[in-house]
């Protein structure tokens, strides 16, 4: 853990340098969001479908899902292109692993720096959904470990993915055939029993659902504890398997 340290740091310093990029994504985009939500969406909803989302109103249904999905999507950005820059394009991955570092803790450096983008901007987020009165609870609190954790249930085992690629062709399908279809219908804009057929089960069954439902469970102020057991178990699942995987494609691809 310690020279995974010492990664973060390296990766720190350089974010140090490109941070105000960031500005746009981190901040303006979930206030311009919620706000586009909040006077455009909500009161053209809330008449008729406020029993099908708990009678909370659809801003409150759609801010914590809104959440888990950006956390997705940060998750996958960190986990791709920088990965696979440091292993294929300026490959400074193969210059730490000349250094005490090994090809794990060069892993583990990546990881707690995508933790640290996710906590950033989960938590801009969350600020604006407390600003737009859509969390009122003091189980808000609960609800940023919650999107960060989603957002690493794509992030270790994309990164470990990712370290694999000899070409990045495979990123844009990650992003047009799953990023895109999971954004679009796990749950975060409406429930899923309004999806035809077998697919309110198939949907209910993937990774941004359990960060959706998580998010939107401890944001609405009582949460159910074996939903949330459920729901944060099969997310720290899928983090635990990346990490295993990650360890080894990492040493794999370093060592060649």
């Amino acid at each position: 853990m310690t020279l995974a340290l010492r990664e973060l740091s390296h990766l720190l310093l350089n974010y140090r340098r490109t941070w105000r990029g960031s500005l746009v994504s981190t901040i303006a985009v979930p206030v311009v969001t919620l706000a586009a939500m909040a006077y455009g969406m909500s009161p053209l909803l809330d008449g008729g479908a406020a029993p099908a989302l708990g009678n909370h109103g659809y801003l409150a249904f759609v801010g914590p899902g809104l959440l888990a999905a950006t956390a997705m999507q940060i998750g996958v950005i960190e986990a791709t292109y920088p990965v696979y820059g440091g292993a294929t394009w300026h490959r400074h991955y193969y210059a730490v692993a000349n250094t005490p570092l090994r090809p794990s803790d060069i892993f583990g450096g990546q990881l707690l720096f995508i933790a640290f983008r996710l906590s950033v901007s989960s938590g801009a987020f969350l600020l604006a959904l407390l600003a737009f009165g859509t969390v009122r609870s003091w189980w808000a609190s609960a609800v940023l470990p919650a999107a960060v954790l989603t957002g690493m249930a794509f992030a270790a085992p994309v990164a470990a993915y990712t370290v694999t690629l000899r070409k990045d062709a495979p990123i844009g399908l990650l992003t047009r055939f799953v990023v895109l279809p999971l954004f679009l219908f796990s749950g975060t804009f409406y429930p899923l029993d309004r999806l035809p057929g077998p697919l309110p089960q198939l949907a209910g069954a993937s990774p941004l659902h359990q960060g959706v439902a998580l998010c939107r469970e401890l944001a609405g102020g009582s949460p159910e504890w074996g939903h949330v057991a459920a729901h944060t178990g099969y997310l720290a699942v899928l983090v635990v398997a990346g990490l295993l995987v990650g360890r080894r494609t990492f040493r794999r691809r370093l060592y060649l």
